[in-house]
């Protein structure tokens, strides 16, 4: 089935994967050129159909084609998209908006292609086409890591990956788990840590080509993974792929997979001063790159060339291949895009500036929209007469009155407005004092350093509801052991804020200075000081403040953990299975109930565990389609969907989670979420 797929994978496709590092598939051997009889042939061939459908399908496919130019791709995709458009065709509307997209950029014109991707997501969802919702995720998330290097907007690619496994599309999964690969092989240039997350998804990749995909994709990835070997240092292993690689694509004819893997080998070989082989690599694939106009790897074979002929002191040779190597660089910049695509993607609706768009927009609502005015225009007449009339006949009547009620309105008018400067003057005031105060509290958290030092592979989520929180998360170290927790005071903006205050130093105070290290002691300790701090008692007006959390002490070899809950659990994710640790119901505070001691728990932990802390902000949150609380069900099973995932990733994937199912909902509480892997 799956080759079956990927031979109707469009040209635009096959060229976007060579654009970073050959990541998917293979590019045409040969480069396009319009051909003015092919268009009269095709309009002579649309003309003979009746059908609008065929006639849409048809420009579609000549749009993917190899035989149309970039220019006639838009050309007939567009005119593809118009007709679907006026003949209700949703499906094929989405299809050719998809063309034009993959045309521009084909054609370099980046922005332009992102509006149109931004356009597919917008009509899919409305028509609820999630596998076109996908597509469009993994092209926008393509640009952007990609073209831009806006790595944070890497949810784009994860949302897509989450959609093709589900849909269990092996050529989606493959694509964007590559798009991933190169994003993070990309970061990891700035940033070491992400190596790691880089070599994850470059060995599934090539496991999955050699076991699912199919021979034909060897090439592709073995090369881009070579690449991200030889940034490492690893230059053995990675002249091993790219020399399989060349051998692969001469086997198999694959003129493009042959060329650049040469050109890369040879970039490899004179980065290690082996200059000889370097210089007969370039020498080879000289011709053969401009035997199919490939700018990308004549501009490098040109810059490589001319070193070689620097070192060798042949400086009118290495001028010569400067020359050509600019010429060619100039060429290229002209088609970089300048325009924001950043203040393009905040108008989400960006389809509404084309009547096209707005047609497709009014396909399923018209009816109920010209209802609604009708109405509106009805109601609105009947309203309007009888103000005239109720206007009339008051100015008849009560001019006078009138006269003096407007100067008693202009009095209050100008002291609500003085009263509206007041206002504004106090709320900034307190604005301004919260905001300082936010900075006390970020100031009081455990430092990101302290975090990474302490638990290495790790992450916390933390999101508060206000500019201020009432959650808040706590490390510390003491006698050789690491401690960890996640608080949920009473409250949240500046009460809850307050709380938290006292809550970290009373912590403080029980590990730091009194060397408390059991989670029930230290829990026992919390609430003390808490009812003897705030005076609470079982007096009617007496405060009932508290907090609930989840405490963990690892011990020194990292191989067992305590753990106690003031009203939270644990959660414990082994092998796939899922293990939950309660906490005690009562919380630090005063309890009506008798005071016993919080239960102290021991865990003995095995390699590849990985822990969850949190607070209820994350479940109680309200949003999905009916508006229902997301819950502690959902939670779980997305951790243990997750779990093959390095951490940081999982953090990314909770928060583009709970953003998606918050959608235009408030968010309900401060949230907190902690994982620490074993």
């Amino acid at each position: 089935m799956y080759k079956i797929v990927l031979r109707h994978i469009s040209r635009i496709q096959l060229l976007k994967a060579y654009f970073v590092a050959l990541l998917f598939f293979l590019m045409p051997s040969s480069i396009f050129s319009q051909d003015e009889k092919i268009e009269e042939e095709l309009e002579k061939g649309l003309s003979a159909m009746k059908s609008d459908s065929a006639k849409i399908t048809r420009m579609i496919e000549y749009s993917a084609g190899t035989e149309s130019s970039t220019e006639s791709s838009i050309k007939y995709a567009k005119k593809a998209f118009d007709l679907a458009v006026k003949n209700n065709f949703s499906n094929l509307s989405v299809e050719a908006c998809e063309k034009i997209a993959d045309a521009y950029w084909f054609g370099q014109d980046y922005a332009t292609a992102n509006e149109y991707y931004f356009k597919v997501l917008k009509i899919s969802d409305s028509l609820g086409l999630v596998k076109n919702k996908a597509r469009a995720f993994y092209n926008i998330g393509w640009i952007k890591c990609l073209q831009l290097e806006s790595f944070k907007d890497r949810s784009y690619l994860i949302m897509a990956l989450n959609i093709f496994e589900k849909l269990h599309d092996t050529v989606g999964i493959y694509k964007t788990a590559g798009a991933l690969a190169n994003t993070y092989r990309m970061m990891s240039k700035k940033e070491t840590k992400y190596i790691d997350s880089a070599l994850f998804y470059y060995r599934n990749l090539i496991f999955f080509s050699e076991h699912q995909i199919g021979t034909g994709y060897h090439v592709p990835i073995h090369s881009s993974y070579a690449n991200f070997l030889a940034q490492i240092g690893r230059y053995k292993e990675a002249k091993m792929y790219l020399l399989r690689c060349i051998e692969e694509a001469k086997i198999k004819k694959q003129k493009t997979n042959y060329l650049i893997s040469k050109v890369f080998l040879a970039s490899l070989y004179f980065k290690t001063d082996s200059f000889e082989q370097a210089k007969k690599l370039f020498d080879e694939a000289l011709p053969l790159a401009n035997g199919i106009d490939y700018r990308d790897q004549l501009m490098m074979i040109y810059e490589e060339r001319g070193k070689i002929f620097q070192k060798e002191k042949k400086y009118k040779e290495a001028l010569e291949y400067f020359m050509l190597f600019k010429a060619y660089s100039d060429s290229a910049t002209k088609a970089i895009f300048k325009s924001d695509l950043n203040a393009k993607e905040a108008d989400y609706e960006i389809g509404k500036r084309e009547g096209n768009i707005k047609k497709l927009e009014d396909i399923n609502e018209l009816a109920e929209l010209k209802n609604k005015q009708n109405r509106y225009v009805i109601f609105g007449l009947i309203f309007i007469g009888f103000l005239i009339i109720l206007i009339t006949f008051n100015l008849f009547r009560n001019n006078k009155s009138k006269q003096k009620a407007n100067q008693l309105l202009n009095e209050k008018n100008k002291l609500i407005e003085e009263q509206k400067k007041f206002v504004e003057e106090k709320n900034t005031d307190i604005t301004n004092s919260i905001n300082y105060a936010k900075r006390i509290q970020e100031a009081i958290l455990p430092a990101k350093e302290l975090k990474y030092k302490l638990f290495s592979n790790a992450f916390v989520l933390f999101q508060p509801k206000d500019i201020v929180s009432g959650d808040f998360y706590w490390f510390a170290e003491k006698n050789g052991k690491r401690i960890i927790s996640a608080v949920d005071c009473t409250g949240h903006g500046v009460p809850g804020a307050f709380m938290s205050m006292i809550g970290n130093a009373f912590l403080h105070e029980a590990v730091a200075e009194k060397g408390i290290t059991k989670p029930g002691l230290i829990l026992n300790e919390l609430r003390s000081n808490i009812i003897t701090s705030l005076k609470q008692s079982d007096v009617a007006d007496s405060t009932k403040d508290g907090m609930d959390m989840a405490l963990l002490t690892f011990n020194e070899t990292n191989t067992a953990v305590e753990f106690s809950g003031a009203n939270n659990p644990l959660w414990l994710i082994r092998n796939g299975e899922f293990i939950e640790f309660k906490g005690d119901k009562m919380p630090i505070g005063y309890f009506q109930g008798k005071e016993n001691s919080f239960t102290n728990h021991k865990i003995d932990l095995l390699s590849g565990d990985t822990l969850y802390v949190f607070t209820d902000g994350y479940a109680d949150q309200f949003g999905g389609e009916a508006g229902k609380k997301f819950k502690y069900k959902q939670l779980k099973d997305i951790l243990l969907s997750i779990q093959n995932l390095p951490m940081l990733e999982q953090e990314t994937v909770l928060r583009a989670k709970f953003s998606e199912w918050k959608g235009k909902h408030e968010q309900v509480d401060d949230i907190c979420v902690i994982g620490v892997r074993v």
